[in-house]
């Protein structure tokens, strides 16, 4: 899909979740709200952004010790960047970003640290949906409708499908890549060139996965991604408290699960949209927001505020970054397409796959 198609369609899709988030709320009322919210909660909002992203980095370090030993300082540039991007680029291009920028600086296969950010995709993922199930269990406003049980149980399935085939590929890799290999040989429509550019594809993603071969790193990975997530659940309570506006440990651990399960979803730089519609999705039936104009005025309120607290911050340390290791947006850009085409283009690297 072109990057053209991309942003029209992630255009479309903010457009959508920015009409259904504030159709309905009245604009005066909203800007009575953010007039009188208590921002006095903001140094500690700050404060929680700052663990949450030193967390994260701790996490990537660990998920690189296939690679080598890294410090914090070393993979927050490339972290941050890529935070950066996903903020005022389309299409998650940030992620691109990320890796690019760390195979670049610390000369990696671009496709192995690509590997390891799925990687870490994965626990996140699997984290998130275990919160959103435990959540779910404590709210019965939510638990009660069909379309919301449905829907969690089907991303659950979905999610247990891809750990499956992840499981798979780690512990039988070569018997993976042979049945892949077989399974072009029965298609023979198919260009021979094309098998033999998976297959590489997959040889180098090998040494990204690697991690899962270690028991203990793997439970300290999942343990820091907990810490982590629930750092930003206290970031959801403090926007809401800032508004006035009291949830249960469970309301706010859904809130969590929502939100960043929604910023997956295709749509504009920054998911603008995206987290208002979940703060309502989540707090509409629990607080009874169609009922109360003025309560579903502060939780859009809240909405913005913790969206803008760390938008603002995050695209900006970002850009700091980008700047400090000698890139633009345009020159990134160009050149993730480039290394992109390169991968795809070139013949297995022995050294690359002996790293």
């Amino acid at each position: 899909m072109s990057k053209t198609i991309s942003l029209v369609i992630g255009l479309a899709v903010t457009a959508l979740f920015l009409w259904l988030a504030f159709r309905g709320v009245d604009f005066a009322d909203l800007g009575s709200q953010l007039a009188k919210a208590d921002y006095r909660t903001l140094p500690l909002y700050l404060l929680a952004l700052v663990a949450f992203f030193v967390l994260k980095a701790y996490r990537w370090t660990l998920l690189l010790k296939t690679f080598g030993k890294y410090s914090i300082p070393q993979v927050m540039p490339a972290l941050m960047i890529g935070f950066m991007g996903n903020n005022i680029l389309p299409a998650h291009l940030g992620e691109f970003m990320r890796v690019f920028v760390f195979a670049r600086d610390y000369k990696k296969s671009y496709t192995a640290i690509l590997s390891n950010l799925i990687l870490e995709r994965i626990f996140d993922v699997v984290t998130i949906l275990a919160v959103l199930i435990i959540g779910l269990m404590f709210v019965p406003e939510l638990f009660a409708v069909t379309e919301i049980r449905i829907g969690a149980i089907l991303v659950c399935i979905a999610a247990a499908g891809i750990l499956a085939v992840t499981g798979i590929f780690v512990i039988w890799t070569e018997r993976f890549i042979a049945f892949t290999r077989w399974i072009f040989s029965k298609l023979r429509f198919l260009p021979t060139t094309l098998e033999s550019k998976v297959t590489h594809l997959m040889q180098e993603a090998q040494l990204g996965l690697k991690t899962l071969h270690d028991p203990w790193l793997t439970i300290q990975i999942a343990a820091v991604s907990i810490v982590h997530w629930m750092v930003m659940t206290a970031m959801f309570f403090l926007s809401l408290w800032s508004f006035g506006i009291e949830v249960t440990i469970p309301t706010a651990l859904l809130l969590m699960s929502v939100t960043a399960l929604g910023v997956i979803i295709p749509a504009a730089p920054g998911f603008f949209g995206t987290i208002q519609l979940a703060f309502l999705l989540v707090l509409t039936p629990i607080l009874h927001l169609n009922e109360q104009p003025a309560l579903k005025s502060a939780v859009v309120g809240a909405s913005i505020y913790y969206h803008l607290a760390q938008y603002i911050p995050v695209t900006l340390i970002g850009l700091y970054y980008l700047h400090k290791v000698g890139l633009s947006l345009t020159k990134v850009a160009s050149e993730i397409d480039h290394v992109q085409h390169e991968t795809l283009d070139s013949d297995p690297d022995p050294a690359v796959l002996s790293n």
